[in-house]
């Protein structure tokens, strides 16, 4: 056990509180700043400290939702609905569950095209950022392979896992690679 979850082990309910309200403050002030990745991680470890924080997984999904991570969004609004489904936000953590697995869709149908091969031209910056909206994780790099005539394969690099993105049978596939 780390020294910081000894801390959070012994301080009190009240102190908890205070240090999750914290870090959302922490993650508001760098949203006002525009540096939404620190704001991410400030609300991912505010909801580290407490993964029971209903509320803290619907702040931590609405600002990944907004920042085009709509797989993790996704991950963070079920997550929230998991804990308490009866909860007094839940009718708004389902609608915009609704709206991040749409955009997630949406991206995934345009990583679709590009699979196939029906966009002229791959542009490699575009390629990352579809990527970046269906895997979780952020995409350093991405690869792409000329599979056979107008079908193409991606392969995405991320600070943790590498994946491989392709089509199959008209779906979007997407693996983890294990190195």
């Amino acid at each position: 056990m780390c020294w910081v979850s000894f801390f959070y082990f012994f301080v009190s309910p009240t102190a908890h509180k205070k240090i999750i309200k914290r870090h959302q403050h922490i993650s508001v002030v760098y949203i006002k700043q525009g540096q939404t990745e620190n704001a991410v991680e400030w609300m991912q470890k505010a909801v580290g400290i407490n993964p029971g924080y209903v509320r803290g997984y619907f702040n931590l999904g609405n600002l990944l939702l907004n920042t085009g991570k709509f797989q993790s969004a996704v991950n963070s609004f079920k997550q929230a609905l998991e804990i308490d489904p009866a909860n007094k936000d839940s009718a708004s953590v389902r609608k915009n569950l609704d709206a991040a697995e749409q955009q997630l869709s949406d991206a995934k149908n345009k990583l679709l095209d590009y699979t196939l091969g029906n966009k002229i031209k791959i542009e490699n910056n575009l390629i990352i950022q579809l990527l970046n909206n269906v895997i979780v994780g952020k995409v350093l790099s991405a690869d792409t392979i000329i599979l056979e005539k107008n079908k193409y394969k991606f392969t995405a690099y991320t600070e943790k896992n590498n994946y491989e993105v392709f089509e199959e049978s008209g779906t979007l596939k997407i693996h983890e690679i294990f190195v």
